[in-house]
């Protein structure tokens, strides 16, 4: 295994490091990696407000040379000559990073507009992918895999909104 967790946000060229971690990989091998979200809501919201993307730590840090999308890293690892077979999400709520996006400098349409993304509140992205060989059964495969755990987490994450939402209510309903 590959471990390159923050490091290709730190190259001006992922795609030869990222080759070379394929070229290195073991039959059964995996690359694992991690990349911050450049559509993450507080990146959004602090790129329109025209402050600055870089924080003292974290995954938007001085160092980072480079920035990603879903569709970004996806389009690496497959030029890499890899298959994305997991994706996980770091999640972080809207205005709960390190950009300190204060929530009233951001009107409600705009707030709207910017968690309407599907990756608004991804902070980072976190990938498996292994060789690919060509096969489409396999590259099927992997594909829906991905897509079936992306919902997954999208339910996951309704499922938590739902809830408090209920404990809320409930409570109002209690004190009445």
């Amino acid at each position: 295994m590959v471990l390159a967790g923050d490091v290709l946000a730190h190259l001006a060229d992922p795609l030869p490091v990222l080759r070379a971690c394929r070229a290195a990989l073991r039959p059964g091998g995996s690359v694992v990696l991690s990349v911050p979200n450049l559509t993450h809501a507080d990146v959004t919201l602090q790129r329109r407000a025209g402050g600055a993307l870089r924080a003292d730590a974290g995954p938007l840090d001085h160092a980072r040379l480079r920035f990603f999308t879903l569709e970004s890293v996806e389009g690496l690892v497959r030029d890499a000559g890899l298959l994305m077979v997991d994706l996980r999400r770091v999640v972080a709520p809207v205005f709960h990073t390190d950009l300190a996006v204060r929530a009233d400098s951001v009107g409600d349409a705009l707030l709207a507009e910017v968690l309407a993304d599907d990756e608004s509140e991804t902070w980072q992205f976190v990938v498996r992918a292994v060789l690919d060989d060509g096969d489409a059964a396999i590259q099927n495969l992997a594909y829906r895999a991905v897509f079936l755990q992306t919902s997954l987490e999208r339910e996951r994450a309704a499922r938590v909104v739902a809830e408090s939402e209920r404990d809320s209510a409930l409570v109002l309903v209690e004190d009445l």
